[in-house]
């Protein structure tokens, strides 16, 4: 059990060193400075142990979940998610699991400032 911890301390320290390396910020005691975003570091981490962290809220999301067959369905989706590593699994000072992604954007722009745009998606199965 507190092998788990350790390994979840040791990525976390080794991922804020890259984060800090990749950033390059003004090196300073003052933490506001640096301006790291820990859902970016998170996400960063690796795999297995964005899992470990994502356990909790998810039993968590289980438990509420219970006896419904609709919240059961959609706790197993976000289960799989996780388990296939498209987001993790937090909580805010209140106790309510947030879901957190990565998300990378992209912006194609033209020589005339014309840019190419994704308004929607749209299939025969889901309408």
């Amino acid at each position: 059990r507190h092998r788990s911890i350790a390994e979840i301390v040791q990525d976390y320290a080794k991922t804020l060193v890259k984060v800090i390396k990749d950033e390059r910020p003004l090196l300073s005691d003052l933490s506001w400075m640096m301006k790291i975003d820990s859902d970016r570091l998170i996400c960063a981490m690796p795999q297995e142990t964005r899992l470990k962290l994502s356990l909790p809220a998810l039993r968590a999301v289980e438990a509420q979940a219970a006896g419904n067959a609709k919240q059961l369905k959609a706790f197993r989706e976000l289960e799989k998610e996780v388990h296939e590593g498209k987001c993790y699994l937090t909580s805010n000072g209140h106790g309510i699991v947030l879901r957190v992604v990565n998300l990378i954007t992209l912006r194609l722009e033209r020589w005339d400032g014309k840019f190419c745009v994704e308004v929607g998606k749209w299939s025969l199965k889901e309408g």
